[in-house]
């Protein structure tokens, strides 16, 4: 899940500053470059991945850890 939502922000972000950047290069006059600091968004994404990964594997232990609840025969 946390790929996939990635993917879409990603590829909204990146045509929102392909189009910023196309409107400030046609006001400047000049090229503008488009940088994206990439071990930045690879951090945050991992840090992402071990939060969602935490997140799901904490109530599962959780669960497993309690004793099997047995009814009285009766």
């Amino acid at each position: 899940m946390v790929l996939i939502g990635a993917v879409l922000g990603g590829s909204v972000a990146f045509a929102g500053l392909l189009s910023i950047r196309a409107g400030l290069a046609e006001q400047v006059g000049a090229p503008v470059d488009l940088v994206v600091p990439w071990p930045v968004v690879g951090s945050v994404l991992g840090l992402c991945m071990l939060l969602a990964l935490a997140a799901s594997v904490a109530p599962t232990w959780r669960l497993l850890r309690r004793r099997a609840i047995t009814e009285p025969a009766g």
